[in-house]
């Protein structure tokens, strides 16, 4: 009888492991032009961020390259620092200056509308930039058809 359960299971695990190895072969990925201009608007601060944080350099070297935005504490608490320093954040840093955020580059208002939605309800600041950014990069990498 457990011979008859496990193959009369074996198609689905076969379908499940063809699925996952073809969703891992799906690279998301940024267009150029995007990765380039938030590369070179993002790593004006790349160094100061990194020692105030502590995060893995590569992390930030390689997010948009490789649409890799960890759930670390380190991470979000260097996107913090770099909406600080590009003065996106309110006076008292406590929450995002959603007007200042608006004008990033190959930011849609529809993009904004819905990230900003998302991120509502999440009060502490550095996850809260985290949040948004990813919110962001992912969106951008749907609307690009990538």
């Amino acid at each position: 009888m457990k011979y008859c359960i496990v193959h009369s299971m074996r198609p689905s695990v076969n379908v499940f492991i063809m699925l996952c190895a073809i969703m891992s072969s799906v690279e998301l990925k940024l267009p150029p032009e995007v990765i380039v201009d938030w590369e070179s608007y993002h790593f004006q601060y790349f160094d100061i961020c990194v020692n105030e944080t502590g995060v893995d350099p590569m992390i930030p070297r390689m997010m948009f390259r490789q649409v890799n935005l960890p759930d670390e504490e380190s991470f979000h608490c260097y996107m913090k620092c770099t909406f600080k320093y590009h003065n996106m954040l309110t006076p008292d840093e406590k929450d995002i200056d959603y007007e200042a955020y608006a004008k990033d580059v190959h930011l849609t208002p529809e993009i904004l509308k819905m990230c900003r939605e998302f991120v509502a309800s999440e009060s502490e600041i550095c996850r809260k930039t985290y949040l948004i950014t990813k919110c962001s990069v992912e969106n951008k990498v749907i609307s690009s058809g990538r």
